[in-house]
Parts: C-alpha cells; structure tokens; sequence
C-alpha cells in the first residue's frame, strides 16, 4: 500500500495547483497500530519537501 502526500494550494476560487511531496509505502497489512506512523528519515523527508515546495512557489509565511 502506497500514500501519496500533495501539497495543494486554496483560496478564495477554490483549489489550485498541486504539488506530489512524497509517496510513503507500508505493508497491506495496517492491523498493526506501530505500522501507521511515519519514522524519523520519513518525517524529515516530508518537512523538507513541504519547506522546498513552499519556497519553490515564492510562498511567504508569516510567523508568530
């Protein structure tokens, strides 16, 4: 089983384009509660794909 994680803008028109993060494999079998979660490289993956697609779209996040 495959999760394909997207990364998709929206405003007031509704969605727009999207951008394929990462895609994540598991076993067929979730039964498994310690087969759900993401491990550390996974996670680290992710931020940074998120991270470089928001700063490849010239996005401006606020802080605070």
């Amino acid at each position: 089983m495959a999760w394909t994680l997207r990364l998709v803008k929206t405003g007031a028109e509704g969605e727009g384009p999207c951008t394929g993060i990462m895609e994540i494999q598991r076993p067929g079998d979730l039964g498994d509660i310690a087969n759900l979660g993401l491990i550390l490289s996974e996670a680290k993956r992710l931020l940074a794909g998120v991270q470089e697609s928001i700063q490849n779209r010239g996005v401006l996040i606020g802080s605070g």
